[in-house]
């Protein structure tokens, strides 16, 4: 009897599953609802770790930082290049050191001011502390205030 092979639907699988194996769970409910939606078990080729979910993201910072038996070098290198330019897409293969990274949200960290304050940004906000006493009428012995005084 011919059994015909049931092709798999949606997205293909990202490179860094060459690096892992499916792991078939011990569950033979398969026609329970959403379990297809369900991210199969995956174990690491090389230290044999194994996560209940296969999440790419996980497996790619495992390969890169993690493993505890470590995959070959260019290997590491890759997923370590992917992992630090926060890239989750590998279809293309190598990422080339030489091109510059994709556009990335950025962090608040990267809009933190200097510690020290220019002469022009201090008139500026000296100006626009007068006005709001001036416009909402707080009277000025309020800055003898000790509250005040410790917010100057």
């Amino acid at each position: 009897m011919n059994s015909v092979v049931k092709e798999k639907r949606g997205r293909p699988r990202k490179s860094i599953w060459d690096h892992f194996t499916e792991v078939s769970t011990s569950n033979n409910n398969n026609n329970e609802a959403g379990s297809s939606k369900k991210r199969p078990r995956a174990k690491c080729n090389y230290c044999k770790q194994q996560w209940a979910r296969g999440k790419s993201s996980d497996m790619i910072s495992h390969i890169a930082i993690s493993c505890t038996t470590p995959p070959p070098p260019e290997v590491r290198a890759k997923y370590y290049e992917i992992l630090r330019h926060g890239e989750d897409s590998d279809e293309e293969g190598f990422i080339e050191i030489n091109e510059p990274p994709k556009k990335r949200q950025t962090k608040i960290t990267e809009h933190a001011e200097k510690l020290t304050i220019s002469d022009d940004k201090q008139d500026r906000c000296t100006r626009a502390l007068g006005k709001f006493f001036i416009c909402c009428g707080i009277p000025f012995w309020i800055v003898e205030n000790p509250f005040f005084c410790r917010l100057y």
